[in-house]
């Protein structure tokens, strides 16, 4: 690490800490796009080589603020990853609706399998078992234990 690193970095904790806040005056934003643009200034000086686009791209967040006022008032942080989780779902070539079917029998499959379960570990608990049957009726507990909700994934 550079000696001069921590001192950058308390720059860019204080930008952060303003550009972050619910709410703030006008008064505030060149003093955080300042604290903002001399932390990148000597990021580049220090670490040239560790320079992505998302430097340059953070500059464009004091327009937006001016606009849109706190970040939380624009951010879709929750959806992009929402967004993300969607996309990674195997598909199965499937298109044009497909994928709602596949989701949806895939969730019936493993209510299936959940209820199946349930009946098991009740029809253990009523009869004498065996070793064997111990635990494979421990096995199903746990797995029952390890996620019941068969409203939603």
């Amino acid at each position: 690490m550079h000696l001069l690193a921590p001192d950058n970095f308390l720059k860019l904790a204080a930008a952060l800490k303003i550009i972050l806040r619910c709410s703030f005056r006008d008064a505030d934003i060149p003093h955080a796009k300042e604290l903002l643009c001399d932390y990148l200034m000597e990021y580049l000086e220090l670490y040239p080589d560790d320079v992505k686009p998302t430097h340059h791209w953070v500059t464009y967040i004091f327009d937006q603020l001016q606009d849109y006022r706190p970040v939380y008032n624009f951010w879709m942080f929750l959806f992009e990853r929402l967004n993300k989780v969607l996309k990674s779902y195997l598909m199965n070539n499937h298109s044009n609706g497909e994928i709602e079917v596949t989701s949806m029998c895939a969730f019936q499959k493993y209510v299936a399998l959940c209820d199946m379960l349930a009946n098991l570990n009740a029809a253990s608990d009523m009869q004498e078992s065996s070793t064997e049957d111990e635990l494979l009726s421990e096995a199903v507990r746990i797995i029952l234990a390890t996620d019941g909700d068969t409203r939603g994934w």
